[in-house]
């Protein structure tokens, strides 16, 4: 049980990263800044291949506590606070559904972001040809 704990953490710890990464790429997509998009998009992968691997654990030693407590079911951290009466369960569960709420939150506006200056780059390019300008095509070393 207390390798449950201890994952329940790592996890809290993982999620406070991601909530902090989403707000930098925020700050990223607010000021444009490509670079730091994509260092932070490959820092995120990082982020979420370690919940990923966290989460398996999770779910593998929450199925070995219900065979052990012979339940048919997995068990819930609800039903563990129940069944031990150790409240650490509850208020780590709570504080990783909190930031999981955060990162779903954070995750929608960035989306937004991204689709809004999708719209302005497209609207500005229609412009520049229908005004005529063949708009410069660049690779990603060449800065405009």
């Amino acid at each position: 049980m207390k390798e449950l704990k201890e994952v329940l953490k790592s996890q809290i710890k993982i999620h406070d990263e991601l909530v902090t990464l989403l707000q930098k790429e925020r700050e990223a997509l607010i000021l444009f800044e490509p670079d730091e998009i994509e260092r932070l998009a490959r820092e995120k992968d990082m982020l979420l291949m370690k919940i990923r691997l966290f989460e398996e654990e999770r779910m593998k030693l929450m199925e070995e506590l219900s065979k052990k407590n012979n339940l048919t079911e997995n068990i819930t951290l609800s039903k563990l606070v129940e069944l031990t009466g150790d409240l650490e369960y509850r208020e780590l569960g709570l504080k990783l559904l909190s930031l999981i709420q955060s990162v779903i939150e954070l995750n929608e506006f960035n989306k937004i972001l991204v689709e809004h200056s999708s719209r302005h780059v497209n609207n500005f390019l229609v412009f520049l040809e229908n005004n005529g300008i063949e708009p410069v095509k660049c690779n990603k070393t060449l800065k405009v």
